[in-house]
């Protein structure tokens, strides 16, 4: 049984939803890294992507504009964050197709994706609904589907493990101590996942992002 538990939303609070984008792309060299999470992804004409927990669509605009072809699906579970997502798509003209809904029970119907990529999501979740989300990344996946992961993982230094130390009071302790023991990788290779490569990884204000590449088993 899928385990129930608070949703905790980008930032935590409601009232910080409005400076998300300005921190991610201040803070955390938001273009660096997620132009590396996409070229990882290698993607082809007519491509059908989903971006899991979606936030306010920057991700799935920088596919969608860089790869007009492919098809691009986005999610998340804050309707908040998913109508500033929904806004800037209109603004940029952006052809993408947003849905509301929870990891770890995604409405699309198996084998639908050729490439699933999420970013900054996995370090909100407990271990059990890492689990449950990795499960439904594998049944929504293509057989020979790839999925890009780029989180919070084992910091690199001292100052690293200072600035990941508010990254944890905010989201807590508890479910993001697995991305901060660098022990997430761990939960898709016993669980379907194979070929596991670490791509790159980026020093930030607030700690080490990761960009992890995996194919189903």
């Amino acid at each position: 049984m899928k385990e129930k538990t608070n949703y905790i939303k980008a930032l935590r609070f409601d009232s910080l939803t409005k400076i998300y984008d300005w921190l991610i792309k201040v803070w955390l060299r938001e273009k660096q890294f997620k132009e590396v999470a996409i070229e990882t992804m290698k993607l082809s004409k007519n491509d059908t992507v989903l971006d899991l927990a979606c936030g306010t669509a920057t991700l799935l605009i920088m596919i969608k504009q860089k790869f007009p072809d492919v098809q691009v699906y986005g999610i998340d579970g804050d309707e908040n964050i998913l109508k500033i997502a929904e806004q800037k798509t209109k603004q940029l003209d952006v052809d993408v197709k947003l849905e509301k809904g929870l990891s770890y029970a995604l409405p699309y119907p198996n084998g639908m994706f050729d490439k699933i990529i999420t970013s900054l999501f996995f370090h909100h979740l407990t271990d059990r609904q890492k689990l449950d989300t990795i499960l439904e990344i594998k049944r929504v996946l293509k057989s020979d589907g790839i999925l890009v992961v780029a989180d919070w993982g084992k910091p690199k230094n001292t100052l690293m493990k200072l600035g990941s130390l508010i990254v944890q009071a905010f989201d807590g302790f508890e479910v993001t101590s697995t991305n901060m023991n660098g022990k997430l990788t761990k939960f898709f290779t016993d669980n379907g996942f194979a070929n596991m490569f670490t791509i790159k990884c980026f020093n930030t204000i607030l700690g080490t992002i990761y960009i992890y590449k995996f194919s189903k088993n």
